[in-house]
């Protein structure tokens, strides 16, 4: 874990401005080194995911301190024979959408640059420079 993050550190310290502008915009990188292609894919992983988070996950986000207020509760309705549930708030969902989008986050910001390092090392190597 402890080089997972001082890897980053160095892809942040040493990187150029498309490595720290991908921790802003995820593909930017790519876009800084002709990849075309795979900066699209991940400008397009990113749109999705903030969508998902705004229209979806947002809801559930805000509840996570408290994981819901609001009980479950069935009530018997005779003349229908039939139980009815109210509207409550599901603190599995609450927990397990919460935790998914956060952890996305992070991946999503560390995964790149530390990629780009990578790649960038393995160029020097193959010129010999190393």
């Amino acid at each position: 874990m402890r080089r997972y993050f001082t890897d980053f550190g160095k892809a942040i310290k040493n990187g150029d401005v498309w490595t720290r502008l991908s921790l802003i915009v995820m593909g930017a990188g790519y876009f800084g080194r002709k990849q075309i292609v795979k900066g699209i894919l991940m400008t397009l992983i990113e749109l999705g995911f903030v969508l998902f988070t705004a229209r979806v996950s947002w809801q559930y986000i805000r509840r996570l301190n408290t994981l819901g207020t609001v009980q479950r509760e069935e009530i018997f309705d005779p003349l229908t024979l039939s139980k009815t549930v109210n509207d409550y708030d599901n603190s599995l969902l609450i927990l397990l959408l919460g935790v998914c989008v956060f952890s996305q986050v992070r991946m999503e910001k560390i995964q790149e640059p530390i990629a780009e390092l990578i790649s960038r090392a393995e160029e020097h190597a193959s010129r010999g420079e190393w």
